[in-house]
Protein backbone atom coordinates (compact mmCIF):
# COMPACT_ATOMS: atom_id res chain seq x y z
CA UNK A 1 0.00 0.00 0.00
CA UNK A 2 1.23 3.05 -0.93
CA UNK A 3 1.14 6.05 1.16
CA UNK A 4 0.58 10.19 0.90
CA UNK A 5 2.80 12.12 2.89
CA UNK A 6 4.03 15.72 2.81
CA UNK A 7 7.17 15.13 0.84
CA UNK A 8 5.04 14.24 -2.40
CA UNK A 9 3.08 16.97 -2.27
CA UNK A 10 5.92 19.62 -0.82
CA UNK A 11 8.73 17.96 -4.08
CA UNK A 12 8.92 20.64 -6.35
CA UNK A 13 7.94 18.25 -9.16
CA UNK A 14 4.71 17.01 -7.46
CA UNK A 15 2.18 17.80 -10.36
CA UNK A 16 -0.95 18.15 -7.79
CA UNK A 17 -0.95 22.11 -8.42
CA UNK A 18 -1.36 21.55 -12.03
CA UNK A 19 -4.00 19.34 -11.46
CA UNK A 20 -5.64 22.26 -10.20
CA UNK A 21 -6.47 24.85 -13.51
CA UNK A 22 -8.29 27.84 -10.76
CA UNK A 23 -5.48 27.47 -8.50
CA UNK A 24 -4.12 30.72 -8.88
CA UNK A 25 -7.33 31.83 -8.55
CA UNK A 26 -8.13 30.41 -5.19
CA UNK A 27 -4.51 32.16 -4.42
CA UNK A 28 -5.61 35.44 -5.14
CA UNK A 29 -8.96 34.80 -3.45
CA UNK A 30 -7.23 34.00 -0.46
CA UNK A 31 -5.00 37.36 -0.80
CA UNK A 32 -8.31 38.84 -0.56
CA UNK A 33 -9.68 37.34 2.42
CA UNK A 34 -6.75 36.29 4.35
CA UNK A 35 -3.94 38.30 3.28
CA UNK A 36 -2.23 37.20 6.73
CA UNK A 37 -2.77 33.56 5.97
CA UNK A 38 -4.09 32.95 9.24
CA UNK A 39 -6.13 29.89 8.23
CA UNK A 40 -3.62 28.51 5.34
CA UNK A 41 -2.17 24.82 6.87
CA UNK A 42 1.72 23.95 6.64
CA UNK A 43 1.01 22.31 3.59
CA UNK A 44 -1.04 24.19 1.80
CA UNK A 45 1.82 26.84 1.98
CA UNK A 46 4.73 23.91 0.78
CA UNK A 47 2.44 23.02 -2.30
CA UNK A 48 1.72 26.53 -3.39
CA UNK A 49 5.42 27.32 -3.28
CA UNK A 50 6.39 24.00 -4.83
CA UNK A 51 8.82 24.15 -2.11
CA UNK A 52 9.35 21.40 0.89
CA UNK A 53 11.76 19.73 3.47
CA UNK A 54 14.00 18.20 0.40
CA UNK A 55 16.84 17.08 3.46
CA UNK A 56 19.14 13.88 2.44
CA UNK A 57 20.71 13.85 5.83
CA UNK A 58 21.14 10.55 7.14
CA UNK A 59 18.03 8.73 8.39
CA UNK A 60 15.66 11.28 7.17
CA UNK A 61 13.76 9.10 5.15
CA UNK A 62 12.89 7.26 8.52
CA UNK A 63 10.67 10.74 9.58
CA UNK A 64 9.31 10.64 5.47
CA UNK A 65 10.96 13.94 5.25
CA UNK A 66 12.69 12.86 2.44
CA UNK A 67 13.29 10.48 -0.60
CA UNK A 68 16.50 8.83 0.05
CA UNK A 69 18.76 8.33 -2.33
CA UNK A 70 21.23 5.94 -0.10
CA UNK A 71 20.85 3.42 1.77
CA UNK A 72 22.41 5.09 5.43
CA UNK A 73 19.75 7.60 4.92
CA UNK A 74 16.90 4.67 6.02
CA UNK A 75 16.81 3.09 9.17
CA UNK A 76 18.73 -0.10 9.73
CA UNK A 77 17.44 -3.40 8.32
CA UNK A 78 16.24 -0.89 5.63
CA UNK A 79 16.95 -0.14 1.95
CA UNK A 80 16.49 2.86 -0.45
CA UNK A 81 14.50 1.61 -3.49
CA UNK A 82 12.23 3.15 -6.40
CA UNK A 83 8.72 4.01 -4.68
CA UNK A 84 5.81 1.67 -5.84
CA UNK A 85 3.48 4.39 -6.22
CA UNK A 86 5.86 7.02 -7.80
CA UNK A 87 9.10 4.80 -9.57
CA UNK A 88 10.92 8.24 -10.36
CA UNK A 89 11.02 8.41 -5.96
CA UNK A 90 13.08 6.40 -3.95
CA UNK A 91 11.88 5.00 -0.76
CA UNK A 92 12.77 3.19 2.44
CA UNK A 93 11.20 -0.07 2.61
CA UNK A 94 12.58 -3.34 4.94
CA UNK A 95 15.45 -5.19 2.81
CA UNK A 96 14.62 -7.94 0.56
CA UNK A 97 11.29 -6.35 -0.12
CA UNK A 98 10.32 -5.39 -4.07
CA UNK A 99 7.90 -2.57 -4.35
CA UNK A 100 6.22 -3.08 -8.04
Amino acid sequence: MFQNFARTFTNPDCPVRDLYPNFDRLLAEQAIHDPLKVFEPPLFSAVAARSGPLTTAPLCALRKLCYCSLDDQCAAGWACRPAGGFPQYNVCVPAGLRLA
